[in-house]
């Protein structure tokens, strides 16, 4: 990562604006568990966001300028049947990015969290549960950049997935619990 963003530098000149968009997801069943693949979900969606933030961040900082962008997801608010890593892993970039963001919001650098609900990709074609508000990629950047140019610090969206999972955020754990088992995720 940082001899790419390096290279980056030198072609281009500093980075203004890192957008962390890596996401991968797959179904673990609680029946054959496997912690490897779970790994793999948060190598890709945690740890591949630390490791680029980690070779853009010092020359930001240098020269009190820049802009972060995560895109986590909606589900990161609650877990899920078989997507509990996915969940966690996006959850933990939420978590990551909002720590980072008041360390350095007075330091010139700007970070935007990033929560979209269904959007029209290769990973969402493997979801054979319901897809509601599902949003095309095009309309999708339309609207995340439209946040970033905004200095949002935060933007859920579409709206009506993001006023859903604020309410699932708030459902008992039983009431959600007995609610997911019904849903099918990725496969």
């Amino acid at each position: 990562m940082h001899a790419t963003v390096a290279e980056a530098a030198r072609e281009l000149g500093p980075i203004d604006l890192l957008i962390l968009n890596a996401g991968i997801g797959h179904a673990i069943p609680a029946d054959s568990f496997d912690a490897a693949l779970f790994e793999e979900i948060v190598r890709t969606n945690l740890l591949g966001a630390v490791y680029a933030v980690e070779a853009a961040l010092p020359s930001m900082l240098t020269r009190h300028a820049g802009h972060i962008v995560g895109v986590s997801s909606l589900a990161s608010y609650r877990g899920f049947p078989l997507t509990h890593a996915y969940c966690a892993s996006k959850s933990a970039l939420n978590v990551f990015l909002e720590g980072l963001r008041a360390e350095v919001v007075d330091r010139g650098v700007r970070i935007t969290t990033v929560c979209p609900g269904f959007v029209r990709t290769p990973m969402i074609a493997k979801n054979t549960g319901a897809t509601p508000f599902l949003l095309d990629a095009d309309e999708a950047a339309r609207r995340i950049l439209s946040a970033v140019r905004a200095g949002r610090r935060v933007y859920n969206f579409p709206w009506p997935m993001a006023a859903l999972m604020k309410l699932v955020k708030i459902l008992p754990n039983g009431v959600l619990d007995r609610a997911a088992r019904s849903a099918q995720s990725f496969e």
